[in-house]
């Protein structure tokens, strides 16, 4: 469940607040939560900086063992992300202090977030691991996963929202859970990495192309290497598949 405790409002209209979908959500959340199936996924972000807030909030309502997913800052992708960011480095500092302060207080043991980020911390120096190294953070890298919001829709992550666009022009909404086939048509033949050109910094994308067809966890880099020359890095198939490899491709460009 995508909830972000206090916080919510920032989004819309809370279903915690209508009867109906309570309903249904506590019925999941009885049959699903004792199997290990189901927790609460809450996002931070400038008006919902507290995990220990959002942890007890939750509590009030889930119960005092409720397990509680993400719990990272929000990643922006529009203005409306960009308006719940912090502004000034002093928000920041603030935030980070406030952090520290409710982990070493015990007042988050419920995120996984917590203990995941002092596991990590360690993990990086056992294995030393360069700072400059970033891990992934979407998790739609499985085969067998899929994200869907309240209303229904399937979407490609479960960090945007059914109405955004992506910056090719596609939807991040691709489907609904009434047509489950639908969605399955739609991710099958489109699967694989593009690349799209802009002559306006960003704001319109043109020749969009698709550049590999291997199944991917998406995660790619491209670099203009020398005029007209760009080399694409990617990865090919599932974390988990046997054939699992870093690929890489030169693509040249021409004017037209």
């Amino acid at each position: 469940l995508s909830h972000d405790g206090p916080g919510y409002h920032a989004r819309g209209a809370d279903p915690l607040d209508d009867p109906e979908q309570l309903g249904a959500i506590i019925d999941l959340w009885a049959r699903l939560k004792p199997l290990g199936r189901m927790s609460v996924n809450a996002m931070m972000h400038r008006d919902n900086q507290s995990r220990a807030d959002v942890q007890a909030w939750l509590q009030a309502r889930f119960g005092a063992d409720v397990p509680i997913g993400e719990g990272a800052y929000i990643d922006p992708y529009d203005e409306g992300g960009m308006a719940a960011v912090l502004r000034d480095p002093a928000e920041h500092m603030l935030y980070r202090a406030r952090a520290f302060t409710e982990l070493r207080q015990g007042r988050v043991a419920n995120f996984s977030i917590a203990r995941q980020k002092i596991q990590g911390f360690i993990d990086s120096i056992r294995n030393q691991r360069p700072a400059s190294s970033v891990g992934q953070k979407c998790g739609m890298d499985k085969a067998d996963n899929l994200a869907v919001d309240l209303a229904g829709n399937v979407i490609t992550c479960q960090n945007v929202s059914a109405k955004a666009v992506a910056p090719n022009g596609q939807a991040h909404k691709i489907g609904h859970l009434s047509d489950l086939p639908s969605v399955g048509r739609l991710i099958g033949p489109k699967h694989g990495n593009y690349v799209a050109f802009s002559h306006d910094q960003g704001a319109t994308w043109t020749q969009i192309t698709q550049v590999t067809r291997e199944l991917t966890t998406s995660y790619v880099s491209v670099r203009e290497v020398q005029p007209g020359r760009l080399l694409l890095v990617y990865d090919k198939y599932w974390w988990d598949h046997k054939d699992r490899a870093i690929a890489a491709r030169f693509i040249d460009v021409k004017l037209r």
